[in-house]
C-alpha cells in the first residue's frame, strides 16, 4: 500500500510566504501601471474638456452674434439712422452686461470701426479691433469665397485675447446680406474669464502665460485652423503623485502583517480540514437516515433554483410525497421498521430523479423533489412511476413483506411568486390525494 505523503509544515511556511511576497510585488507593479494609466486617461480627459469647454464657448457666442446681426431694429438704430439713446440701452446696458461681453462693434463696409459699448475698465482703440483674425473673417464672407464658415475665432487687439463673433447685417425675412457691414460681438479671454470657465466646466487651473508646473496647453486659434492667437496651459491632475507614497506605506504594512498570519497559520494542524469540511457540510444539509437532502437546504437551493427557472421563463414543477399508513407501521413493526421504510421509498425516489433535480426529506414521512425544466405531464409520469414503483417494490424485513403506497401532491410553476407559495400549492394537492383514497397523483389546478 502507497504511504500518504505530507509536505512538511516548514516547506509549506516558506512556499506560501515567498508566493505572498511574489504577489505582493506583482500587485504593486499593476498599481503602478494602472496609476500610470489613469494619469494618462487624466491628462487625455482634461484635455478632451477644455476642448470641448471652449468649443461651447464659441458656439454660444456664435449664436448670438447671428441673432442679434439678423435683427433690422439693430442694423436701422445702428448704421442707417444712429440711435445713441437705443444703443446704450441695449448693447451698453443690457447685451454687454447680461452676456459677460467686453466690448460691441461694428465694422462698416468701408473697413471703418465703430466702439458701440465696451466695459469701464477697458482702454481699446476702435482701429485696433481690426486684427488679422478679423481681416480673414471679412474676407471668409464675401460670397464666392471657399474660406467661409460662420463660427466664432480668437483674435487680438491691443495685446489683449478675445473670442470674437463677426456676422454682417441681415434682413430678418429673407437673411440676405444688407450692405457688407458686420457686427462684432467679444469676450475677452483674461484670467477672470479662464477662472470661471475652470469652474463651469470643472477644469484645472487655465492661464495664458506659461509660468509654474504647466503640463499641457492648447492653441487658441484665429479664423483660419492654422493661425495661432494665443495658448492656454493648464496642469493635470497626477493620482500617482498623490497616491504612490501611502500606496507603498499600505502595501508594506499589508506584506508584513499578511507574511506573520499567514506563518502562524500554517504552524497550526491543517491536516484533514478539507474532509472535515465535508462533514460538515453534508451534516449541515443531509438528512442522516434516507441521504437525501434536508428542509433547510432544500428551502435554501430550491429558492435559488426557482428564481433562476423564473427569470429565465423555464418550466419547473415541485412533488410533494408522503408515505401512507406510515404510523400504523410504526405502531405495528415498530420505528426500526419505519426507519428502513424511509430509507427504501427515498432509495427509489432518488433512482427515479435526475442528478439534477432536487430530492429532500421534508419531516417524518414527508419528501419533496423541485424538478426543473420538467413540464406537468413529464412531473406526472414520473410521479406515477415512482408511485407504481413503490407499490411493485414491497419493503423486506427478515423474510417478511410490508406492502407501501404513497400519495403524491404535484404543482408546476403558474403565477407562483416564491418557491413557498408552489410548495403550498404541491401541499394542497397532497391533501387532495390523502382525501382521494390514497395511492394516487394528484395536481394542483
Amino acid at each position: 500500500m502507497l504511504k500518504k505523503r505530507y509536505f512538511s509544515a516548514n516547506s509549506v511556511i516558506s512556499a506560501i510566504t515567498a508566493l505572498i511576497i511574489t504577489m505582493m510585488a506583482l500587485i504593486a507593479c499593476l498599481m503602478v501601471y494602472f496609476l500610470s494609466v489613469l494619469d494618462d486617461n487624466a491628462m487625455k480627459d482634461v484635455h478632451t474638456r477644455v476642448s470641448i469647454a471652449l468649443a461651447i464657448e464659441k458656439e454660444h457666442l456664435h449664436k448670438l452674434t447671428i441673432d442679434y446681426s439678423y435683427w433690422d431694429d439693430a442694423y436701422t438704430n445702428v448704421l442707417a439712422v444712429p440711435n445713441p439713446q437705443w444703443i446704450e440701452d441695449n448693447y451698453q446696458d443690457y447685451l454687454l452686461p447680461t452676456y459677460n461681453l467686453t466690448y460691441i462693434a461694428t465694422i462698416t463696409s468701408d473697413k471703418q470701426v465703430q466702439l458701440h459699448a465696451q466695459r469701464e475698465c477697458l482702454e481699446l482703440n476702435p482701429q485696433n479691433i481690426y486684427s488679422s483674425a478679423i481681416l480673414e473673417r471679412l474676407r471668409g464672407s464675401e460670397p464666392a469665397s471657399p474660406a467661409y464658415q460662420a463660427k466664432a475665432f480668437f483674435s487680438e487687439a491691443d495685446g489683449q485675447v478675445f473670442l470674437v463673433g463677426v456676422e454682417p447685417y441681415r434682413r430678418e425675412n429673407d437673411g440676405v446680406v444688407v450692405d457688407g457691414a458686420h457686427l462684432v460681438l467679444a469676450q475677452a479671454i483674461d484670467d477672470t474669464y479662464l477662472a470661471v470657465l475652470a469652474e463651469r466646466f470643472r477644469l484645472p487651473k487655465l492661464s495664458l502665460v506659461a509660468a509654474g508646473e504647466y503640463d499641457d496647453s492648447m492653441s487658441l486659434e484665429g479664423f483660419l485652423p492654422a493661425s495661432n492667437i494665443a495658448t492656454i496651459y493648464w496642469s493635470s491632475p497626477h493620482i500617482m503623485n498623490r497616491v504612490a507614497p501611502y500606496m507603498i506605506v499600505i502595501l508594506l504594512a499589508f506584506l508584513i502583517i499578511t507574511v506573520v498570519l499567514a506563518r502562524l497559520l500554517l504552524n497550526k494542524d491543517f491536516r484533514h480540514r478539507a474532509q472535515y469540511q465535508e462533514e460538515l457540510f453534508e451534516a449541515a444539509t443531509t438528512d442522516p437516515l434516507t441521504n437525501a437532502a434536508n428542509r433547510r437546504y432544500f428551502m435554501t437551493l430550491g429558492k435559488k433554483e426557482f428564481q433562476l427557472q423564473l427569470l429565465q421563463k423555464h418550466s419547473l414543477c415541485l412533488i410533494v410525497f408522503d408515505l401512507d399508513h406510515f404510523k400504523l407501521i410504526n405502531d405495528t413493526h415498530g420505528h426500526a421498521v419505519g426507519d428502513l421504510a424511509l430509507q427504501h421509498f427515498a432509495k427509489i425516489c432518488q433512482d427515479n430523479i435526475r442528478a439534477t433535480d432536487l430530492f429532500a426529506r421534508l419531516g417524518g414521512e414527508e419528501f419533496a423533489a423541485i424538478l426543473p425544466k420538467v413540464d406537468q405531464d413529464k412531473a406526472i409520469e414520473l410521479a406515477n412511476n415512482i408511485r407504481l414503483a413503490i407499490s411493485d417494490a414491497p419493503l423486506m424485513v427478515k423474510e417478511k413483506s410490508i406492502s407501501l403506497t404513497v400519495s403524491i401532491g404535484l404543482a408546476c410553476l403558474n403565477q407562483e411568486k416564491s418557491l413557498q407559495a408552489l410548495l403550498d400549492h404541491a401541499d394542497k394537492a397532497l391533501y387532495l390525494a390523502k382525501n382521494s383514497g390514497r395511492n394516487v397523483v394528484k395536481v394542483y389546478q
